[in-house]
Order: C-alpha cells, then sequence, then structure tokens
C-alpha cells in the first residue's frame, strides 16, 4: 500500500511539474490587417502601452504559479495596460483566480488595467460568480466570439482607447 500511496504522490509531481514547464508566455503584436505576430513576451511593462499576451499551455495549479511568475511585471510602469488572452479554456482553477487577482491588484496599484480576451461564456460565469477577479482592480472581460483573434483586437482597441483618454 505504501509503494501505491509513493507512486501516486511521484506520478502527481511529475505531472504538476510537467504542467510548469510546458506553460509559455508570448507576446502578440497585432498587423495592422487583422492577424497578430508572435514575438517573446517582455519581462516588465512599458508605461502608458498595451501588452497582448497569450498563453500556452495548462492553467491549473502548477501552471497557474508559473503563470503568476512569469507575467510581465508591472512595478515601475505608470498606466500600462495588459491584454491576457484566455482562448480555448473552458474552465479555470481556483489558482488561477487567485493569479489573476494578484496580477489585476498589481496593475491596479500602477494606474493599469488588466483586460481577459477570447474568454468562453463557462469561465465568464466562472468569473462572475468567483468575483474576486473583477474586484481586485480594473478588469474588463471580452468574451471569445467564433472569429478567432476578434475579441484580442477589440481588448486591445479598448486598452488603446483607454490609455489614450487618461493621457
Amino acid at each position: 500500500a505504501a509503494a501505491v500511496g509513493l507512486g501516486v504522490a511521484l506520478s502527481l509531481m511529475m505531472q504538476l511539474n510537467q504542467e510548469a514547464l510546458d506553460l509559455r508566455l508570448v507576446a502578440l503584436v497585432p498587423d495592422g490587417a487583422g492577424r497578430f505576430e508572435e514575438r517573446d513576451a517582455p519581462a516588465t511593462l512599458a508605461s502608458g502601452e498595451v501588452t497582448l499576451i497569450d498563453v500556452y499551455g495548462s492553467l491549473y495549479y502548477a501552471g497557474a504559479r508559473t503563470l503568476q511568475a512569469r507575467l510581465p511585471d508591472p512595478a515601475g510602469a505608470e498606466r500600462p495596460a495588459v491584454v491576457l488572452r484566455l482562448r480555448g479554456r473552458a474552465m479555470l482553477g481556483a489558482t488561477a483566480y487567485v493569479v489573476l487577482s494578484d496580477y489585476a491588484r498589481r496593475l491596479d496599484e500602477v494606474g493599469g488595467r488588466l483586460y481577459l480576451s477570447g474568454v468562453a461564456s463557462e469561465v465568464v460565469e466562472q468569473l462572475h460568480r468567483n468575483a474576486t477577479v473583477e474586484q481586485a482592480g480594473e478588469v474588463r472581460i471580452f468574451p471569445a466570439t467564433a472569429t478567432v483573434g476578434e475579441s484580442s483586437l477589440d481588448a486591445y482597441a479598448a486598452a488603446q482607447e483607454w490609455l489614450s483618454r487618461r493621457s
């Protein structure tokens, strides 16, 4: 029985480690023709600019903690806007809500705002029920549409408009 328990524990640790290793962030830069160019995600945010981030990989426990460590740092920036693309996720784990709430709060502390794009209707419902993300700071949610990238472009445009009104 102890060997089975040890095997289960080791298997779980390997799965969590794999989730953390598989997570990758990229910056998406609109090309003006309705498409995006992928670039390395920045380590820090620039003042008064919109950064669009796409997440590859799991956002369950270990993946969510890795996301927290890899999101661009807002410290030192003024009024940064971040669009975080969540397309293709039918559900988020509890740890992901903690991470998103913390990031929204950190952005709010420097006068910034978080935009969530490509959000599935199930996740929108979870976000509204949970409410911790929206209460943590300025968060705007852009639900996914049938057109891939549409909600991210809309969120990006809204973030640019918000920044232009604040300058």
